[in-house]
């Protein structure tokens, strides 16, 4: 029996789940692959609901799988720490506390203990 897809309204769209246009095709991949290679910032802004949070994951599966070189990167997600914007402190923490656990189910590894941590110190 066939699963049956459902349209998505929060969070990120899973392919095998949920309707959608693949979330690569919204954005122009060469010019952000090109930002990438040349080091450069770039921010990622557009209306609710336009594929946002689903674009980044699949960026960063894309990188991870060597298909645009040699990249290791994570998606951290720091909407959470909102709720905490009269304490920094507390909202970097939670932010970074979340980390190791992403870097351990994306690439398999715990490369970043301790990192809540080092960033109070400064």
């Amino acid at each position: 029996m066939a699963t049956v897809r459902q349209f998505n309204t929060a969070g990120s769209v899973a392919a095998a789940d949920h309707n959608g246009i693949p979330p690569l095709e919204r954005v122009d991949l060469e010019a952000v692959l090109g930002l990438i290679r040349d080091n450069e910032y770039s921010a990622l802004h557009a209306p609710w609901q336009c594929g946002n949070t689903s674009a980044l994951p699949a960026l960063r599966d894309l990188l991870n799988r060597g298909a645009a070189g040699a990249y290791r990167c994570e998606y951290l997600d720091v909407e959470d720490g909102e709720a905490m914007r009269k304490n920094v402190a507390e909202a970097m923490c939670t932010a970074l506390a979340e980390l190791p656990l992403q870097a351990s189910v994306t690439l398999g590894e715990e490369p970043l203990e301790n990192l809540c941590a080092g960033v109070l110190r400064r």
